[in-house]
């Protein structure tokens, strides 16, 4: 397996309100508290591979690529970004407040 700490996140997330899955997000419905599931570590690999599909494929700009055990989004390649196009055009794009959102729900 190419790479098992992406898989391992599963079972962390768990489902929605089983025991010792990840809580539900304080005064975020719909949201889920990913303290402790994700890890530096496993958000720079995202990034990396993100990185690797935006040089690989010559893509100019990249909405968001999701990383979402069980349902949840845990990371997102880019969080953030402005980037001038070769159209001239700026994008600036704050994925931030989708971290933890729990699609399944």
């Amino acid at each position: 397996e190419k790479y098992p700490q992406f898989r391992a996140m599963a079972s962390k997330v768990g489902k929605r309100g089983e025991l010792g899955s990840a809580p539900i997000a304080c005064q975020r419905d719909g949201y889920r508290n990913l303290t402790g599931v994700v890890d530096k570590e496993v958000i720079d690999l995202f990034n990396e591979i993100g990185e690797d599909l935006r040089s690989t494929y010559e893509i100019e700009i990249v909405m968001a690529i999701e990383l979402e055990p069980k349902g949840v989004v845990a990371a997102i390649y880019p969080l953030t970004e402005t980037k001038t196009l070769s159209s001239g055009n700026i994008v600036t794009q704050d994925n931030r407040g989708a971290i933890g959102l729990d699609l399944l729900h």
